[in-house]
């Protein structure tokens, strides 16, 4: 059966503490029971003391000893008779309207006077046996004097075991309210809210676990964002698979019109039907994209001139520049790099994919600009700047993320599909702002593999 926390740790405490009251009681019956047992023994010193010597018969004798013994004290003759002096006073402590007990000598009785009880025996006074005093303990004394033995053992017992129940119970209550907070945290995770919990400080147990529950929260939490984003991808693909491949028919089916009416021609083709063609070759590597993101696809690898690359993708959106007033600069190194080896149609539609972006954040009377820099190493860079507006702070956290977009007609591809073809050459897509300018870096590796591989 299962039990509360709280249940457990009281438990122990309380059998405990009730072993602990048991042990106190027991001690302070045995205090009050050693009082009575010291109280009865004064008889006997009394006894040792009174008999064998010559005692005068008098009231000062009597009182002295009375308060050597704490026993009332009446002197009697051989018959059990009190005696009195010359004057007629009793010889004795106390004032006695009773009749004296009858008692055989050195035994032990009780009687009451009224509302008092006594414990009464008879010792012999002197020598000859022809005095004898009747000593008399108070019963009630007695009981008083045992109780005040015995009541400070039990009192402080008690204290101490209700002071120790008391921080028992406030600790079972701390522990099991930081364990339903987790208990209520787990189950909020379990919903779907990964939000990290406040850290305890009085116990570095339960901050350590709920330090732990925070970081499974985190875990969880990059796991679903991950599978979210495979859904996304996949839903995208399965959706544009059909949508691109009726787009891309279209295309197909207009590139080869073009082309016929250019073989057509008598002279050249014009530059307008080249410029036609090219847009057909974009639009055919934007359909590619799409399929490409939901599955992944074979990579031809081949040494490339990445001068070669950057002009075919700067080529492609110049008449989407011109249209749109903007101004694209290439500056073309005037040694060309060395050659790396990659897929040379998805690292162009990486490098047309941040152009494209560039673009769009520049706008109408914008300007962007494309450079390559030399090799750092092993590795090649291409930057691309623009003078817009940059993301914004909203956006940044998810800037590569797939369908992260903060334009109202956007999709959200560009960036993601950049820096999945960047990895995949072993590189990386970042971003940086640097006084008002927009500054995005694809970075290649010469091999053009990912990190921890080799040709």
């Amino acid at each position: 059966m299962m039990r509360r926390l709280s249940f457990q740790i009281l438990s122990p405490v309380i059998l405990l503490l009730a072993g602990m009251m048991v042990m106190v009681i027991w001690i302070g019956v045995g205090q009050g029971r050693r009082a009575r047992a010291e109280a009865l023994q004064k008889f006997d010193h009394l006894g040792v003391a009174c008999s064998g010597v010559t005692i005068p018969r008098t009231r000062l004798i009597l009182n002295v000893m009375r308060d050597l013994s704490g026993a009332e004290l009446v002197l009697c003759n051989a018959y059990g008779l009190p005696l009195t002096t010359e004057q007629g006073e009793l010889l004795a402590t106390v004032a006695i309207t009773s009749q004296l007990p009858d008692l055989l000598p050195v035994a032990t009785t009780t009687f009451q006077t009224g509302n008092q009880r006594w414990l009464a025996r008879y010792l012999p006074w002197g020598t000859g046996g022809q005095y004898w005093v009747l000593a008399l303990l108070d019963l009630d004394a007695l009981d008083r004097s045992a109780w005040n033995a015995m009541i400070p053992v039990v009192v402080t017992g008690a204290t101490v075991g209700c002071a120790g129940l008391a921080m028992a119970w406030i600790l079972a209550a701390g522990v099991t309210y930081r364990f339903t907070v987790l208990t209520r945290q787990t189950a909020r995770i379990a919903q779907g809210d990964y939000t990290p919990m406040d850290l305890p400080t009085q116990t570095a147990e339960l901050e350590q676990l709920s330090r732990s529950i925070n970081q499974m929260a985190a875990h969880l939490n990059a796991n679903a964002e991950a599978l979210r984003q495979s859904e996304r991808a996949s839903l995208i693909g399965q959706i544009g698979a059909g949508m691109a491949h009726q787009i891309r028919n279209a295309a197909t089916g207009a590139r080869l019109a073009i082309q016929l009416h250019a073989r057509a021609l008598t002279g050249p083709p014009v530059e307008d039907l080249r410029v036609a063609l090219r847009q057909l070759e974009l639009i055919e590597m934007q359909v590619r994209q799409l399929l490409e993101l939901g599955r992944p696809s074979p990579q031809l690898r081949q040494q490339i001139s990445p001068r070669t690359l950057i002009d075919d993708a700067v080529a492609m959106l110049q008449p989407r520049c011109r249209h749109a007033g903007t101004l694209l600069e290439w500056h073309c190194p005037s040694a060309d790099p060395l050659t790396i080896l990659a897929d040379v149609d998805t690292l162009r539609l990486a490098v047309i994919n941040l152009l494209t972006n560039a673009l769009e954040a520049a706008g109408p009377g914008g300007s962007v600009e494309i450079s390559l820099k030399k090799y750092q190493g092993q590795t090649l860079f291409i930057d691309v700047l623009d003078n817009g507006p940059g993301p914004t702070s909203a956006l940044i956290p998810r800037l590569f993320e797939p369908f992260a977009t903060g334009k109202s007609e956007g999709v959200g591809l560009g960036l993601a599909v950049a820096r999945r073809v960047a990895r995949e050459h072993g590189g990386d897509v970042s971003w940086r702002r640097d006084n008002n300018i927009t500054i995005f870096t694809l970075s290649v590796a010469q091999n053009g593999m990912p990190l921890g591989t080799t040709p």
